[in-house]
């Protein structure tokens, strides 16, 4: 909700920064062997490896802020949305990342990743494949703004395929 969202992300990121960093010591692929199967045991994954930790953990990020401001500025240019709370589902979840439903009875699904712009056009045509399938009034993606250049994405509201898409800039600490 609105009161609570700032508590539980910096409850959140006071978790992430007891992250120890995986340091290096013999060849590259040992190195690169720990990023992959390692697991990190602290933090808010402490029994996944760092690369699957990293992953989570900037898709998770880019959700509390995503949601920040869908509970700050509840209308995407034309699409008002009618919603005072959004459950959250963090990490690699059965279902959607983030559901709402108003007092009227209207629903909300999205997803939200964040991805080098590279794989962008994979990850954004899975996605829309996913929410495409699924009922709800309202369908919304969420991704980190920088990885697309393509104003079809960057630009509010919705497209003529239903999705609302919404470019989070999540600032680096």
């Amino acid at each position: 909700t609105k009161g609570n969202i700032q508590a539980e992300l910096r409850a959140y990121l006071s978790q992430v920064r007891k992250i120890r960093p995986v340091k290096q010591d013999g060849s590259i692929f040992l190195y690169l062997l720990k990023l992959k199967r390692g697991s990190l045991q602290r933090g808010p994954y402490p029994d996944v490896s760092m690369f699957e930790a990293a992953n989570r953990i900037l898709s998770d990020i880019l959700i509390f802020y995503g949601v920040r401001r869908l509970l700050n500025k509840p209308s995407l240019d034309s699409v008002p949305l009618p919603f005072k709370k959004y459950s959250v589902n963090l990490g690699t979840s059965h279902g959607y990342d983030i559901e709402a439903t108003s007092k009227r009875g209207y629903s909300l699904i999205g997803e939200a990743f964040n991805v080098a712009p590279d794989y962008f056009p994979v990850k954004m045509r899975k996605t829309e494949k996913k929410l495409l399938k699924a009922k709800a009034n309202y369908r919304l993606i969420l991704f980190n703004k920088e990885a697309t250049h393509l104003r079809k994405y960057l630009m509010r509201p919705s497209n003529p395929n239903g999705i609302i898409y919404l470019p989070v800039k999540v600032p680096l600490y």
